[in-house]
């Protein structure tokens, strides 16, 4: 079954991740047998509790058009553009108070190859990280 999915730990729509990911980091939206992915726009939204003020490193990935924002202020924006052999991801640092935070994505798929990416289903990877432990995020999404 083809799907857009989120992960919060690695790219698992590429094979050379797939050992990596775990059932539960996954979130798919289901697509039917031979749907495809023009003009597909997905929201999704994680919410993750820090119990003090901490620093936390953000890195993001898609191989579709993406908007990613952290409590209501924008942290970056892709399509990420790679050789499929050797995925690349954005990183960004950030200091948030204790309490209760909101990552928020858009993601668009306008279902059409680019030079850089041809054959790739969209997907998008994101995942937070205190001191390069992972930071456990609540994720629901809707298309």
């Amino acid at each position: 079954m083809r799907a857009i999915a989120i992960i919060t730990w690695l790219l698992v729509l590429c094979p050379w991740m797939q050992p990596h990911a775990k059932a539960q980091e996954l979130l798919w939206i289901p697509r039917e047998e031979g749907q495809d992915f023009q003009d597909v726009h997905a929201a999704f939204r994680g919410t993750f509790s820090l119990p003090a003020e901490a620093m936390l490193d953000f890195h993001f990935s898609g191989a579709s058009w993406y908007r990613v924002w952290i409590d209501g202020d924008m942290l970056g924006e892709g399509p990420d553009r790679y050789a499929p052999d050797y995925p690349v991801y954005q990183k960004r640092s950030l200091q948030l108070s204790a309490g209760t935070h909101l990552i928020a994505v858009h993601l668009h798929s306008e279902g059409v190859d680019t030079r850089m990416l041809q054959g790739i289903p969209p997907f998008l990877m994101c995942r937070a990280l205190e001191g390069g432990s992972p930071i456990t995020v609540d994720w629901k999404c809707r298309e």
